[in-house]
C-alpha cells in the first residue's frame, strides 16, 4: 500500500520475486495517513489526517470496483482525528488520538462487527497528536521461539519460528 495527498494505491506482492505489480487505487480518503492490514490480511484499514473515520475494505472481494464497494466507515464520535494506525501483539489496532488511544477490537471482522472502542486506553499523562511508534508490524508477532525436550538433566532444543532473523540470543535461566 502506498499513499499520497488524496489517493491509496493498492500493489500485490510476489512472494516468488519480490516484485510489486499495481492493482488499484482507492481515492475515497482525502488527506490518508494512517494505513495497517487486518491480523488476517483480510482488510484494509485507512485513516484520514483530516476528517474523523477509518475506512475498512474488503480485500477478500475479487475486483476492484467490489473493494470499493465494500467501504465501511469507523467514525471517530468524539470529533477528534484517528491518525496513525498500527497493529499491536493483542492483534488490535491502535490509533492514538488526543487524551485516549481507540481500538479496532476484532480487526478481522468485517463492518460493525470490527468493534471500534474510540477510548480504549486514556493517556494519564499528555496526549497524542499524529502517531504511534512508525516500524513493521511484523516485529510485533510473538516470538515464535519453541522448544522440544523438557526433562531434568536432559537436553532441550531451542529454535525460532517465523523465519524471524536474530542477530544475538541470550539465554538466561536464572539458574546457578
Amino acid at each position: 500500500v502506498f499513499t499520497i495527498v488524496n489517493r491509496t494505491d493498492v500493489l500485490d506482492f510476489n512472494k516468488t520475486t519480490g516484485q510489486l505489480s499495481f492493482r488499484f487505487t482507492i481515492n475515497q480518503i482525502v488527506n490518508p495517513y494512517g494505513v495497517e492490514f487486518s491480523p488476517n490480511s483480510s482488510l484494509l484499514y485507512i485513516s484520514s489526517f483530516s476528517t474523523p473515520i477509518i475506512r475498512q475494505y474488503n480485500l477478500a472481494l475479487t475486483t476492484p470496483a467490489e473493494i470499493l464497494s465494500s467501504a465501511y466507515s469507523i467514525t471517530n464520535y468524539d470529533g477528534t482525528v484517528p491518525t496513525s494506525l498500527q497493529l499491536a501483539p493483542d492483534e488490535r489496532i491502535y490509533t492514538a488520538s488526543g487524551n485516549y488511544a481507540g481500538a479496532i477490537n476484532s480487526p478481522n471482522q468485517i463492518g460493525f462487527a470490527c468493534n471500534f472502542n474510540p477510548n480504549a486506553v486514556a493517556f494519564t499523562e499528555g496526549f497524542a497528536t499524529l502517531g504511534l511508534p512508525n516500524f513493521f508490524s511484523y516485529f510485533l508477532i510473538p516470538s515464535g521461539i519453541e522448544h522440544v525436550g523438557s526433562c531434568p538433566n536432559d537436553s532441550v532444543f531451542f529454535s525460532f519460528l517465523n523465519g524471524l532473523q536474530a542477530d544475538s540470543v541470550r539465554w538466561n535461566f536464572d539458574d546457578p
